[in-house]
């Protein structure tokens, strides 16, 4: 798997994308720890969690834009403009008008300009390696997200206790300007655009209605809704989590355990990720229905076990499943999915993926602040044992093979119009 590293290309974005996600890392810890520590309110950790992940709800508008557009140029500006607007909270702390809602608009902010980068990223990937590259390839992108969050969630506590998180602020300005320089150094062969329209406003508004009906129509006739379904569940679910993890640690062992959860959740993502291209051989139905059982299994000893260093490790445990899931599922994606309509397609199934995450995220808050987070906590157990469950009951799930073994011929084909090929879809 690390031999692609080896490969100019995939390093830059590799190493790209290890440094703006350590940035992201610590800045997401702070930022949600800052609200909860200015309104000390589950509810209001809860909004800023919906703020933080509202936008990607409308990604599949980009969609057009990153098949049209220079996806190397995407990932660049991209990277300068989110260090522009983090860099609004240190002049605000400056300034002496800092608040709870001045922070939520950052994160909302940023997280925007996000949504462009990483169907950009997904459209790079099968540019730059071959087939039977993806599993691997796919693992070492999840691996540079959840290592940098391993490597600085961990250290988050001890960084906003020696520096403070005005200062969190400003070094990941420097982050974001050095993943903007290793992204310039990549060399992408860009699938080629259909001809523009005539230059008038009208006429590429036309252009990108059609290009984003075009995405939205290709993914409705495909078999990716039927992915789709338990995601949307779990993503509630988890949504709900994100919310009132703050108050839930707090609660379990103190302050620190804030923390430690983020740690243990990217460990077990990690290790999802370290063991999919291992796997990748295997039945993806039968080993997506196992491993999410267990992982249900573990999250909900997580929530009944009293010693929290133990409820950490559970919880870790139980996040396996979603790492392993994310590679192999973007895997199928990626190989099937025509050139040209990778963009699109990535950024509807990212829409689709993360609209429940911010309703999640006010119902959870809202939940806690009545209730109390544990029970909002354990919630999270039986939005994994669904996922199962669904998989199980529904016989084309059930049978899916490895991902190595779909091609044009084969009865588990996405039912995507072939490169070169028009799609008969009408638009």
């Amino acid at each position: 798997m690390f031999k692609l590293l080896l490969k100019k290309n995939f390093l830059f974005l590799f190493a790209g994308r290890f440094i703006t996600n350590l940035g992201d890392s610590i800045y997401i810890v702070a930022a949600m720890w800052l609200v909860y520590d200015l309104t000390k309110n589950p509810l209001y950790t809860g909004i800023a969690s919906a703020v933080m992940t509202g936008p990607r709800i409308f990604e599949f508008l980009v969609g057009p834009f990153v098949d049209r557009w220079n996806v190397k140029s995407i990932m660049v500006y991209s990277q300068i403009m989110e260090g522009l607007f983090i860099l609004v909270i240190p002049l605000a702390s400056y300034l002496h008008f800092l608040n709870v809602w001045i922070v939520i608009a950052v994160m909302f902010l940023v997280v925007s300009v996000e949504r462009f980068v990483f169907p950009a990223q997904s459209a790079v990937v099968p540019r730059i390696l071959e087939k039977e590259e993806l599993a691997s390839g796919n693992a070492l992108m999840t691996l540079a997200y959840q290592g940098s969050d391993f490597i600085l969630t961990g250290l988050s506590g001890v960084i906003l206790m020696h520096v403070g998180a005005i200062s969190v602020y400003l070094m990941d300005t420097w982050t974001f300007l050095i993943a903007a320089l290793l992204f310039m150094k990549i060399r992408i062969h860009q699938a080629k655009a259909s001809a523009p329209p005539k230059s008038t406003i009208y006429a590429g508004y036309l252009s990108y209605k059609k290009e984003l009906a075009e995405g939205l129509t290709v993914v409705k006739n495909s078999f990716i809704p039927r992915f789709m379904i338990p995601i949307v569940i779990a993503n509630f679910i988890f949504g709900m989590i994100n919310g009132i993890l703050p108050a839930y640690a707090n609660m379990k062992g103190g302050e620190p355990f804030y923390g430690y959860y983020l740690v243990s959740i990217s460990i077990g993502l990690l290790i999802g990720v370290l063991v999919a291209s291992k796997m990748k051989h295997w039945p993806l139905g039968k080993l997506i229905i196992s491993a999410f059982f267990l992982s249900s299994l573990m999250w909900g000893l997580s929530d009944l076990v009293n010693p929290p260093f133990l409820s950490v490790g559970l919880l870790g445990l139980s996040m396996v499943a979603l790492g392993l899931a994310n590679v192999l599922i973007n895997s199928i994606f990626q190989a099937l999915v025509p050139e040209r309509l990778l963009g699109r397609v990535f950024s509807v199934v990212n829409s689709m993926a993360a609209a429940s995450l911010p309703i999640g995220a006010l119902v959870g808050g809202y939940l806690a602040h009545l209730f109390g987070s544990e029970w909002v906590f354990l919630a999270g157990s039986l939005a994994h044992l669904f996922t199962a469950l669904y998989w199980l009951l529904a016989p084309s799930m059930r049978k899916l093979p490895s991902y190595l073994k779909m091609g044009a011929s084969d009865r588990f084909k996405l039912n995507f119009p072939q490169n070169g090929e028009q799609d008969s879809t009408p638009i």
